[in-house]
C-alpha cells in the first residue's frame, strides 16, 4: 500500500470516530453505567437475572460498527450481569421480521444511517422492549431513554409517553433530573 492510500485509510478512521463522537455527546463507557443504574430505579424492569442486549447498528455504517464494538467491549469487562446480542439491520427492507425474531430486555440503538428509527421504536414499544441510545435525537423519534451532555455533565433525556409504553415505571425523582419529551 502506498504511503498516499495509507493516509487516506487514517484519514478516514480519523473521521469515523470523529463521527461517531459527534453524534454520541457521551462516550459508551459512560453511557452503560448511567443506562444500568437508571434500570435499577425502572420499577417494573426485570430484577435480579441477567440483562440482555441487543445493539442495533449497521456494519457498512463505520460510527455504527465502531459503537457496536465499543458496548460489547464495555459489557465483556464491567461485571453486570449482561449480555450483549449483535443485531446488524443493514438490510433495512427486513428490519420489522429481524426485531420481531429478537429475544431481549433492551435494545441499544447504535447511530444508524437511512434506518427509520421511529418504526424501531415503535416495533419495541409493541413488544415491551426498553430502548436506550447515545444519540439524544432518537427520543424525538420514540426512543425511551437517551444520554445528552449538559453543562459537561451527561444529562438523562427520556420520552415519557415511549418509557410508559415500553412498561418502564420511574421514580418521580429521577424524572426531575432528567430532560423530558413527550412525543410518541
Amino acid at each position: 500500500m502506498t504511503a498516499t492510500r495509507r493516509l487516506a485509510l487514517l484519514l478516514l478512521l480519523a473521521c469515523s470516530g470523529t463521527a461517531a463522537a459527534s453524534t454520541m455527546p457521551v462516550p459508551v463507557s459512560v453511557q452503560l453505567p448511567l443506562f444500568v443504574k437508571i434500570w435499577k430505579l425502572d420499577r417494573a424492569f426485570p430484577a435480579g437475572g441477567e440483562i440482555v442486549i441487543a445493539i442495533l447498528f449497521q456494519e457498512s455504517h463505520g460510527p455504527s460498527a465502531i459503537v457496536r464494538s465499543q458496548v460489547e467491549s464495555w459489557i465483556a469487562t464491567s461485571g453486570q450481569r449482561i449480555r450483549s446480542i449483535a443485531v446488524a439491520i443493514d438490510q433495512t427492507s427486513s428490519i420489522a421480521a429481524m426485531i420481531n425474531s429478537i429475544d431481549a430486555d433492551v435494545f441499544y440503538i447504535a447511530p444508524l444511517r437511512g434506518a427509520d428509527v421511529a418504526d424501531i421504536a415503535r416495533l419495541a414499544r409493541a413488544r415491551h422492549i426498553r430502548t436506550i441510545t447515545g444519540v439524544p435525537e432518537y427520543v424525538d423519534e420514540g426512543v425511551s431513554v437517551a444520554l445528552d451532555v449538559r453543562n459537561d455533565r451527561p444529562l438523562i433525556v427520556i420520552n415519557v409517553a415511549s418509557s410508559r409504553a415500553e412498561g418502564s415505571s420511574f421514580p418521580a425523582q429521577l424524572l426531575q433530573l432528567a430532560r423530558l419529551v413527550d412525543v410518541h
